[in-house]
């Protein structure tokens, strides 16, 4: 069984890293409900899911979320949080998101936050021909990731202190993601049509939105 590099991270994630992505969170979901004018049937995909908390927030409004991650302890985390709220409209899966486990064309709407920057590249490409494959020709993808940007800022500094504490790959992954232009040029090269940007952290964190071509 591969490593599970959250093992021990999970249980602090939610007091340690989901305060600060607690806006981005919230925009998500109002870009949801702005799409869809109603959220029943609608079926909602959130790759590298975390703790849960994204999809607990959709599945609240209505929206029926397949939360995946490659990590059992966050899984666990995400279960736990589901099941101890009686929310039913989330499934909590354990899966690598390069060989995603759905049928194509599945999804409504396609989600990854922080996901694809700590990923290898191989790895990545993988799963950004994944993403594609499962949403549906009209889906909406949301997208939070790491931005390249010259700007020197106290926030840039930070997030590169964060990095580097996560671990050596991570660490290295995320430069490499970084250096081949970030989230913007990822999507691109996905042949995704980028609908509209939105920009956290002075600059080095953008959310983007985007459909297929």
């Amino acid at each position: 069984m591969a490593r599970d590099s959250y093992s021990i991270g999970s249980s602090a994630y939610d007091f340690l890293i989901d305060p600060f992505l607690a806006r981005i969170k919230l925009l998500t979901v109002s870009i949801l409900l702005k799409r869809f004018n109603k959220s029943y049937g609608v079926r909602i995909l959130e790759v590298a899911c975390g703790t849960g908390t994204l999809s607990h927030l959709l599945a609240k409004k209505g929206f029926n979320v397949f939360a995946l991650d490659k990590s059992y302890s966050m899984i666990r985390q995400a279960y736990n949080k589901i099941h101890g709220s009686c929310i039913d409209r989330v499934t909590a899966i354990h899966g690598d998101a390069s060989r995603m486990p759905f049928y194509s064309e599945s999804f409504d709407a396609v989600i990854m936050q922080l996901g694809l920057h700590e990923m290898e590249n191989n790895i990545r490409m993988a799963s950004g021909g994944e993403i594609i494959r499962v949403a549906k020709k009209n889906a909406v993808f949301i997208v939070f990731d790491f931005a390249p940007t010259n700007k020197l800022s106290f926030s840039k500094f930070i997030l590169t202190i964060i990095e580097f504490i996560a671990g050596t790959d991570h660490f290295r992954n995320g430069r490499r993601f970084i250096k081949d232009g970030g989230i913007l040029s990822y999507l691109e090269n996905l042949n995704l049509e980028i609908v509209k940007t939105h920009r956290f952290f002075h600059g080095n964190i953008c959310l983007a939105v985007a459909r297929k071509r």
